[in-house]
């Protein structure tokens, strides 16, 4: 896809010790103005770096960071790199689909960024001095998806962002504090093995082993650093080995916000092909919908299908293909398998909840009973959004 980043990591690889450099530097802009944000065009575009490539800035100070398992973080603060805090600060980590990941810290600092990716050495050994000597017309056919063009380097990170999330320095969409940073792996945690399959439709890994770990000290890591420093990635060996554990749901419902109605405007004037929902706007909002205080849910007579014009096209061919037609009020068929098509969200309040032991081999939403429950393929464009979209 056109949005994604050229890159690809598995989260067995990024469990470890991690050091942030972040920039002294900062400012304040709009992410809803600016063009480009910590060297990054906006909206993101992909960057063309050699393996040689040294990103650093004027002055920093260092996070040193454990990401452990079960998504927990944990970090020191050292300024200018060397002042290390004895206090631990506990956080929580994410990976963004294969290509980025998301670490919250109770502080309020929030790190994001891309894992880092390699233009490969046969298309251009060095970009920058490529592009100042033939211009950038001579990078103009690579696009973000083209991830043949591309080495992928899951032990560091291309410049990120940090962003504040409480406190008097708090940023939102509109008054965004820029401060940069940039990752690198300094040992790797062996607390996951995984295992390629290909079915011949699909390519997939699986967790085969977990094991636990006990991660590093970082404040004697960092006193080791600065009397030795290294970029040797060490592993380091698990003392035992258990079950693999179940999954671990990370998402955060989007509570209503003054920053939350200028993003859900703003999709919703870009004519992405979706829209967001009105009723995350605040109640005072001019566009908060009529219908958005009522009990919240449609009574299964009320389902149907949009009317708009891709789904109207579509309807009658998933008729002709021998599909029921989907959400006709009163018709006890479709009532049924809507109370089984969310028997899950009913009988649990998590995913992580729901044991193996209940998951159906297979699951196609597009035959329920004979109801198609999914919609005609939609064009993002260049919407980095392709896990909304394919989920809606």
């Amino acid at each position: 896809m056109k949005a994604d980043q050229p890159v690809h990591c598995l989260r067995e690889q990024l469990f470890g010790v991690w050091d942030f450099h972040v920039s002294k530097d900062a400012g304040n802009v709009s992410l809803f103005d600016t063009t480009e944000l910590c060297t990054h065009s906006v909206p993101n575009r992909v960057q063309l770096v050699n393996k040689k490539h040294e990103f650093s800035f004027a002055s920093t100070d260092l996070y040193k960071l454990n990401l452990m398992d079960n998504y927990k973080a944990e970090a020191i603060f050292c300024k200018d790199g060397k002042d290390c805090e004895k206090s631990t600060i506990k956080g929580k980590w994410t990976s963004i689909y294969d290509q980025a990941f998301n670490i919250e810290l109770e502080n309020g600092l929030r790190f994001v960024s891309n894992f880092r990716y390699n233009i490969k050495q046969l298309i251009s050994a060095d970009p920058f001095r490529d592009a100042g000597a033939k211009g950038i017309e001579k990078f103009r056919h690579i696009e973000s998806g083209d991830n043949d063009k591309f080495d992928s380097a899951c032990d560091q990170t291309m410049v990120g962002f940090v962003q504040a999330t409480k406190g008097t320095d708090k940023s939102t969409m509109a008054q965004h504090k820029v401060t940069c940073f940039h990752g690198t792996q300094r040992k790797h945690y062996d607390i996951e093995e995984t295992k390629a399959f290909n079915t011949g439709k699909v390519k997939f890994n699986k967790i085969t082993a977990h094991h636990t770990v006990q991660p590093d000290n970082l404040l004697a890591d960092a006193q080791q650093d600065q009397k030795k420093p290294t970029n040797v990635h060490a592993v380091q060996t698990p003392f035992k080995r258990t079950k693999a554990k179940r999954r671990v749901n990370m998402h955060l419902e989007h509570k209503p916000s003054e920053e939350m109605d200028i993003m859900i405007q703003a999709i919703n004037e870009a004519d992405l092909g979706w829209t967001a929902d009105v009723c995350k706007y605040q109640k005072t909002h001019k566009l908060y919908g009529e219908h958005c205080d009522d009990d919240g849910k449609l009574t299964l007579a009320e389902v149907k299908i949009e009317d708009d014009d891709d789904e109207a096209q579509a309807a009658p061919q998933s008729l002709a293909d021998g599909k029921k037609e989907f959400g006709v009020a009163g018709d006890k068929d479709f009532d049924q398998t809507f109370g089984q098509a969310q028997k899950y969200m009913q009988k649990y309040g998590t995913a992580e909840e729901i044991p193996d032991s209940e998951l159906p081999e297979s699951h196609d939403w597009r035959d329920i009973n004979g109801f198609d429950f999914t919609a005609p393929f939609r064009d993002q464009g260049h919407c980095g959004s392709c896990y909304t979209i394919s989920f809606t």
